[in-house]
C-alpha cells in the first residue's frame, strides 16, 4: 500500500460520512421552507413548527418570511420558533412580530427579544427552558458577549406607545432588564406621561437599571410626584447617582422616621455621600437594624481611614448578622483586608448571600488578591459563589486562577471555572 495512502481514504470515507449526514438535514429545511409556501395554513403552520425544532441558521432563515403570514396560527408558530432557538439571527422576525395585530404576539415578541440577550445557565446548573416572560421575576443575567443591537432597543422602545397596557409595561421592563441606554429617554417619556400608573412606575425602575446620566436626570425631574417619589428613590439610589445627593437630602429631612427617608438614606449611603455624613452617624445607634446597615455602609464609602477604630468598636458590639457584615463591608472599603474573609464566607449563608455578592463585586476590584486566595476554600459552595462573583467582575487578572481552578475535583467547580475563564478570555479580546 502507497504510503499516506490508508489515511487519505480515511479523510476521503469521513468526508463522504459527513456529507450523508448533512444532506438529508439540509433537504429536510429545503422541504420545510418549501410547505410554508403552502396554500394551506396548517401546513404552513406545521412546517413552522418543524422548522423550530430543526433550529439551524438555514431554518431560522426560511422562518423569517413567515412572520409576515396572513394566519394568526401560522404567525403564532413562527413566534414561538423563532423565540425558542434564542439567538440573534431569530431577531429580525420577531421585530418584525412586535407589530404584530395580536397583543399576545407583540408580548411574546418582546419576551422572545430580551431571552435572545440572556446568560446561559452556568455549567452543571439545571434549568427550566422556559421564556423571559414567565421567568422575569427572579434573576436575569445579561450574556456578556452578546451585545443588545440598537435596532432591537428602537424596537422595544416603540412599544412603549402600544395599545396594550400590558405590552408597554413588559416593553419597559424589557429595555432595564437589558441596560438600554438608548431606551432612556423614551422611558423617561413613559414614566413621567403614561396614563397606566404601572407603565410609569417599571419605567422609572429601568431608568434606575440603565443607571446612565441620563436616566438619572430624567428620574430627578419625577423625584416630587406624589406617585412615583417612593419609588423614584429607590432608583436613584439602586444606581448610586452623585447628583442625586440634594434630593436625597431633602427627602430625609423633610420625616426622617418615615419609610421613605429609609429609602433616602439607602441611596444615600450608596452613593457615599460626604454631606450625609452626620446622618450615617446618628443612624448608627438607630433601633432599626436597616437603618444602621445602611449607616454602615455610606460610612465605608467615604474612606475616610479616621473612622476605622470606631468602625471596630460598633462591629463588636452588633449583634444582627447583616449589620455585621455591612461593617466588615465598610472596613475593606477603608484598607482593613482581614474583613474580607467575613465578606466571602457569607456567600454561603442563604440569608446573606445576596447582600455579600453586592459587596464583593464592589470590593474585589480593589482587592482582587484576596478575593482569589478563597477560591481555595474547601467549602464547594464558596468557590461556585467566588466563579460567578470573578465573571461579573470581568478582570482578566483572574482568567489564571480560574483555569487552575477548571482541573478541580468537583465536576461542577471545574465546570463553571473553566466556563467563566472562557467568557473572561473572549471578553478581553473583544476590548
Amino acid at each position: 500500500m502507497i504510503p499516506g495512502r490508508s489515511s487519505a481514504i480515511g479523510v476521503a470515507l469521513t468526508l463522504l460520512a459527513v456529507g450523508a449526514t448533512l444532506a438529508p438535514a439540509q433537504s429536510n429545511v429545503e422541504e420545510l421552507a418549501a410547505r410554508l409556501e403552502s396554500s394551506d395554513a396548517r401546513t404552513r403552520r406545521d412546517a413552522a413548527r418543524a422548522l423550530g425544532e430543526e433550529g439551524s441558521t438555514e431554518a431560522v432563515a426560511a422562518l423569517l418570511p413567515a412572520a409576515r403570514d396572513a394566519d394568526r396560527d401560522v404567525r403564532r408558530a413562527v413566534l414561538e420558533a423563532l423565540a425558542a432557538v434564542r439567538r440573534p439571527d431569530a431577531a429580525a422576525g420577531l421585530i418584525v412580530l412586535l407589530g404584530d395585530e395580536v397583543p399576545a404576539h407583540r408580548r411574546g415578541a418582546i419576551g422572545g427579544l430580551v431571552d435572545i440577550h440572556r446568560r446561559e445557565p452556568p455549567a452543571g446548573r439545571r434549568e427550566r427552558a422556559v421564556d423571559w416572560l414567565l421567568r422575569r421575576e427572579q434573576e436575569f443575567a445579561l450574556d456578556p458577549l452578546r451585545p443588545v443591537e440598537p435596532g432591537i432597543v428602537d424596537a422595544l422602545a416603540g412599544r412603549l406607545d402600544d395599545e396594550d397596557t400590558e405590552n408597554r409595561r413588559l416593553a419597559a421592563e424589557a429595555l432595564g432588564a437589558l441596560r438600554a441606554t438608548t431606551g432612556a429617554a423614551s422611558l423617561g417619556n413613559a414614566a413621567a406621561g403614561d396614563p397606566d400608573g404601572q407603565v410609569r412606575r417599571k419605567a422609572v425602575e429601568s431608568l434606575g437599571a440603565i443607571g446612565t446620566e441620563e436616566a438619572g436626570n430624567s428620574l430627578l425631574s419625577l423625584v416630587e410626584d406624589p406617585e412615583l417619589q417612593r419609588h423614584v428613590v429607590r432608583a436613584l439610589g439602586r444606581m448610586a447617582f452623585p447628583s442625586a445627593t440634594p434630593a436625597l437630602v431633602a427627602v430625609y429631612d423633610s420625616d426622617p422616621d418615615s419609610d421613605l427617608a429609609r429609602d433616602a438614606l439607602e441611596g444615600l449611603a450608596r452613593i457615599g455621600a460626604a454631606e450625609a455624613r452626620g446622618t450615617f452617624y446618628h443612624e448608627l445607634s438607630s433601633r432599626e437594624a436597616g437603618r444602621r446597615e445602611y449607616a454602615a455602609e455610606g460610612l465605608g464609602r467615604l474612606e475616610d481611614p479616621t473612622l476605622v477604630d470606631g468602625l471596630i468598636r460598633d462591629f463588636l458590639r452588633e449583634e444582627d448578622a447583616r449589620v455585621q457584615l455591612a461593617f466588615c463591608f465598610a472596613l475593606v472599603r477603608l484598607g482593613q483586608t482581614p474583613f474580607v474573609d467575613r465578606v466571602v464566607l457569607s456567600l454561603s449563608d442563604r440569608r446573606l448571600r445576596d447582600t455579600a455578592r453586592q459587596y464583593g463585586l464592589e470590593l474585589a476590584a480593589d482587592h482582587l488578591d484576596e478575593f482569589l486566595r478563597y477560591l481555595d476554600d474547601p467549602d464547594r459552595e464558596i468557590r461556585l459563589e467566588l466563579i460567578g462573583l470573578l465573571e461579573r467582575l470581568g478582570s482578566p487578572a483572574a482568567i489564571p486562577k480560574l483555569q487552575e481552578l477548571g482541573e478541580d475535583p468537583d465536576s461542577e467547580v471545574a465546570d463553571r471555572a473553566r466556563a467563566a475563564a472562557r467568557v473572561l478570555v473572549r471578553r478581553n479580546e473583544a476590548r
